[in-house]
């Protein structure tokens, strides 16, 4: 019995073989190629916008409003020196003066619009 399992002298072991036929492969055929995995396109977030810049801290040291003249006192700091603007005038930070009414005043600088509240101080009374 053991001579017919010998193999024959023009069998050669090809090691090889084992990969293209696999062993446990029902057909045994030689394996089919693998398409190279496709990547999904990455994705490239869009840069974020600066954060908006907080508006800005106005003190409102008085108003003159008439049917001729709308002017508001505007200062940034207690200690600093205030000044006069008009509608249409435009402040050390590019605040432009919309409108200037008995309650305040409108500023719009890029597009934004702030107002800036003009409060009386009844605690100093």
């Amino acid at each position: 019995m053991l001579i017919a399992f010998q193999a024959d002298a023009e069998t050669t072991f090809v090691p090889d073989a084992l990969v293209a036929r696999p062993l446990f492969s029902p057909s045994r055929r030689q394996a089919a190629q693998i398409e190279p995995m496709v990547e999904p396109p990455v994705e490239v977030a869009s840069v974020a916008s600066p954060p908006e810049e907080p508006p800005p801290s106005y003190i409102v040291g008085g108003l003159i409003v008439s049917a001729e003249v709308r002017k508001i006192l505007l200062r940034r700091e207690q200690r600093e020196a205030a000044k006069w603007l008009s509608q249409g005038d435009v402040t050390g930070e590019g605040w432009t003066v919309v409108s200037i009414k008995t309650d305040g005043a409108i500023l719009e600088r890029e597009g934004r619009e702030f107002v800036v509240p003009f409060r009386v101080n009844t605690a100093a009374r």
